[in-house]
């Protein structure tokens, strides 16, 4: 039967100590946390099962629950936790040909083949715990054979019917990462069964145990992102002044210039051009986009050969038709804003529906908030809302229909219509040689 296995992947449970001051679990890496990075590798060695276990009072601050069989067991959670996912993982496999991966965060960013070749060597040598050790193999042995200090290795493998068996035997005392410590080192106490896989030189430099390490690892994961979008045509005029997490994707063609910063899991499609100081936060861009300079856009949809900038912020929600153009100033929530629209400068649009061809004047606002609750705006294709609009939600202005300047439009406005409302002007003449003080 072919073997099977199973992954636990220990978030933050090892105590800190000499040269190891902790690591903490949310550490961003390239737009992901150390315990994505440990979860997503573990997913890749394709285990049956994923159980990531927290340490005492931590929950993540990141979901995880979009991978591929995963559970999040809080270590101060129930007793049987890690039993009932046992229990889970090994429904689909015999136990007695199953193996248990236990990856620390530590090692979260070891190659894959480091951890497939411990895997291996661990079922071909027929072993009950194979562990990688950060040092060489020979000073991680004690006097008598045992394994010396296995609970602060960063990845083991061991036989489950072996772990089960010494799980079992092990008190609740100290919680489950008390619980899960004393286990390995239960097993790690018989020389017999016990071997040691060398950390290659390759993978040394790969792991975490302090922020110092991380700040080395980021730069490194940063300019591995770099070199492989050059590699797929995209052009980065300043390389050393470009920051792009590691699940950003571009297209072909895309020319990005000094000092943009691309996070999440954004999406830049083909032949666009992003201009210096612009912040993209998972954010989406068709094919042609230009974004020009200082540019915030956290979670918007950009659609093909739309323009936005310089100085435009897109707050989660808003989503820009094609051929769109959106200048100096403009603020936008929650808002849609159609093809071929307009809005050119100094205008806020929040919560609002906008049709195609639609001219924002400058200075226009929705007012969309009451005191007590969000309230759309609904602008009709072809309509034209002249410089200094204010449209007081809830309201709508129909298809083609015209705003004056300066109006504030509290009703709703017809399809074709010209709405004006602004007091009358009155004039007084002479009225500044009268005023004291003249």
């Amino acid at each position: 039967m072919r073997p099977s296995l199973l992954a636990v992947v220990r978030a933050g449970l090892r105590p800190a100590g000499p040269g190891r001051p902790g690591i903490d679990p949310t550490l961003p890496l390239c737009g992901k946390s150390l315990l994505r990075w440990g979860v997503e590798k573990a997913a890749g060695l394709g285990p049956g099962a994923i159980c990531a276990v927290g340490a005492p009072g931590f929950p993540p601050e990141e979901s995880i629950d979009d991978l591929p069989a995963v559970r999040f067991l809080p270590g101060d959670g129930p007793g049987g936790a890690l039993e009932d996912f046992l229990s889970f993982g090994t429904r689909r496999a015999q136990r007695r040909n199953t193996d248990l991966l236990i990856l620390d965060l530590e090692a979260a960013l070891v190659r894959g083949a480091t951890l497939r070749r411990l895997i291996a060597r661990h079922r071909s040598e027929g072993n009950a715990v194979t562990a990688l050790a950060g040092s060489s193999p020979r000073d991680a042995r004690a006097a008598d054979g045992r394994l010396a200090g296995i609970r602060d290795w960063p990845a083991l493998v061991i036989r489950l019917e072996d772990f089960a068996r010494a799980w079992g035997r092990q008190t609740r005392k100290g919680g489950l990462s008390g619980r899960l410590a004393t286990t390995i080192e239960a097993l790690a106490s018989q020389p017999e069964g016990c071997a040691a896989m060398g950390l290659p030189e390759k993978d040394r430099d790969l792991t975490v145990r302090s922020a110092e390490d991380a700040s080395r690892i980021r730069l490194r994961l940063n300019e591995e992102k770099r070199r492989r979008l050059e590699a797929r045509g995209i052009i980065l005029l300043d390389p050393s002044a470009t920051w792009i997490d590691w699940d950003v994707r571009i297209g072909a063609g895309t020319i990005i210039c000094p000092a943009v910063v691309i996070e999440g899991r954004s999406i830049i499609g083909k032949d666009c051009r992003i201009h210096p100081f612009v912040n993209l936060i998972d954010a989406r861009l068709g094919n042609r986009v230009g974004i020009l300079s200082s540019t915030v856009i956290e979670g918007g949809i950009v659609g093909s050969g739309a323009q936005v900038g310089p100085y435009t912020h897109f707050r989660p929600g808003t989503v820009i038709r094609a051929g769109a153009r959106v200048g100096n100033f403009v603020e936008m929530k929650n808002t849609v804003f159609g093809r071929r629209s307009l809005a050119g400068h100094l205008s806020y649009l929040g919560d609002a529906t906008v049709g195609d061809d639609v001219n924002i004047g400058a200075g226009t606002i929705t007012c969309n908030f009451d005191r007590f609750k969000k309230n759309p705006t609904s602008i009709g294709s072809g309509a034209f809302i002249g410089s200094g609009a204010k449209l007081v939600a809830p309201v709508k202005v129909g298809r083609n229909a015209v705003v004056g300047a300066g109006s504030t439009i509290t009703k709703d406005v017809s399809a074709w219509a010209l709405a004006v409302a602004r007091s009358r002007q009155k004039e007084f003449k002479n009225w500044a040689k009268r005023k004291p003080g003249k």
